[in-house]
């Protein structure tokens, strides 16, 4: 595993998930997934970990690839010219129910649209609470596939 990088308000910890993850409840701001969903078989617990882990008001920011990527990346493989980049652990994942995984977990969505020419979608969700915001200890946590 890389050693953490640190800033003045950050930690980057490069990490596999699993339930609980080792951080005390509300302890972050901000949870950002960069093509993991794809990756992640059982997203009952990612989503229920993210709730604990976030403050009141805190956001989960997901970037999920479209199921043609898989093709694309298919045919480059057969073509010599990429590498699989882990397409076996992508188990079909439909992006369209990336909003079902947090809805209902206490998530409201604020933010979705497609870029890349629709290769990939971007998805903010907002931890419902009616609580203010509490500022202090880490500011994001970052899981990768």
């Amino acid at each position: 595993m890389a050693k953490p990088t640190e800033g003045s308000n950050y930690q980057i910890l490069a990490r596999f998930f699993t339930e609980p993850a080792p951080f005390p409840d509300a302890s972050f701001d901000s949870i950002v997934l960069l093509a993991t969903l794809e990756h992640i078989r059982d997203k009952e617990p990612l989503g229920r970990e993210c709730h604990r882990l976030l403050r009141p008001g805190g956001r989960v920011i997901i970037t999920v690839p479209s199921p043609f990527v898989d093709h694309i990346v298919h045919f480059l493989c057969r073509m010599n010219l990429a590498d699989g980049m882990s397409l076996d652990e992508h188990h079909g994942f439909d992006p369209s129910t990336t909003a079902y995984i947090f809805d209902h977990h206490g998530f409201a969505m604020e933010y979705r649209r497609k870029f890349q020419i629709g290769l990939n979608h971007l998805f903010v969700f907002r931890k419902q609470t009616t609580a203010s915001l509490v500022g202090s200890g880490h500011e994001a946590v970052l899981f990768c596939a």
